[in-house]
């Protein structure tokens, strides 16, 4: 009897210590419920446009075996932001079998994504512009990528098909889901405004020493951006034109790739982003090469249509 109660005691103290190191290991991963570690590769440092990329997305870089600690363990658990509210992310459901397989089509779907989209990407690379003038405004110039009407027409269809992935994974009850399509769908190119003028401050900074970090950080769409280059909203010591021929030089010498750091973590909306960036440099160089040849000219510039063919209007003024 004596042997059986001290066997009994034993397990019980190596039950409770394996639960302290349990807690203690995955402690280490989680802080009120959210990941602090989770190793993603997102884009690689130089992607060539002209190769498909199979991206690591989601993939943990280490090997897995069955030695590996429960800390391991929990480092291959992908997330992404299809699985975006913390309340998705700590509910019990998250470690079910159907749920795991639901991530796993998503991570493909993901990396057929970055593909799909870099193609078009690097075909925008290779398009002429279009310069035409106004008809109401002869000194008014609209200006805008050649993009084939089918590769218009086949970015629509795809981002329709994954925004309609998405909230099928989400299990949005069928009277809202056109609703919920629609606003993710937007949602991949809305904010792509904010995410480059983000970085507009440091290059005025840099060229000019001025500090406009409270007009544009944070606060900023093509809508507002008209107006500043318009004269309707000043920026103290800062003129009309030299913003404008600033923001000009700020295009062309921006680098896409830049984007890839922006605090957005979904994929799709990475690459419009990137494709509507990339729009934009192009109609920059142009109507630079057009300022060039007349010197005292300077530019007022409107982006007056962000997606999924990016179109500036711009006249020519004396300086």
């Amino acid at each position: 009897m004596e042997d059986f109660v001290a066997s009994t005691i034993n397990q019980s103290s190596r039950f409770q210590n394996y639960n302290q190191d349990f807690n203690q290991d995955f402690g280490a991963y989680f802080e009120n419920g959210t990941p602090n570690d989770l190793p993603t590769k997102i884009f690689s440092a130089e992607p060539n446009p002209l190769l498909p990329v199979k991206s690591d997305y989601l993939k943990s870089t280490d090997s897995f075996t069955e030695n590996d600690s429960i800390n391991k363990k929990i480092s291959q658990i992908p997330f992404d932001d299809h699985l975006e509210s913390p309340f998705q992310r700590n509910s019990p459901s998250f470690a079910q079998p159907e749920l795991a397989n639901a991530n796993q089509k998503i991570e493909k779907s993901l990396e057929d994504s970055s593909a799909h989209l870099q193609t078009h990407f690097a075909q925008i690379q290779q398009l002429p512009v279009e310069i035409t003038s106004k008809a109401d405004n002869q000194t008014l110039k609209e200006i805008k990528v050649q993009f084939p009407s089918q590769s218009v027409d086949a970015l629509g269809e795809f981002l329709g098909k994954q925004a309609t992935q998405y909230v099928e994974t989400k299990k949005t009850p069928k009277s809202q889901r056109v609703k919920e399509i629609t606003a993710k769908r937007t949602q991949y190119t809305k904010n792509c405004a904010k995410q480059l003028l983000d970085k507009f401050p440091n290059y005025v900074k840099n060229t000019s020493k001025r500090d406009v970090r409270k007009v544009f950080k944070d606060n900023m769409s093509w809508k507002k951006l008209n107006l500043y280059l318009k004269g309707s909203l000043m920026i103290e010591n800062f003129s009309t034109k030299e913003l404008n021929k600033t923001f000009l030089e700020f295009l062309i010498m921006f680098d896409v790739d830049e984007l890839n750091q922006s605090d957005t973590r979904d994929i799709i909306t990475k690459w419009c982003h990137k494709i509507i960036v990339l729009q934009l440099k192009k109609l920059a160089v142009a109507i630079k090469e057009e300022m060039d040849l007349n010197p005292l000219q300077a530019v007022e510039l409107s982006v007056t249509k962000g997606w999924p063919v990016v179109e500036i209007n711009y006249r020519f003024t004396s300086i």
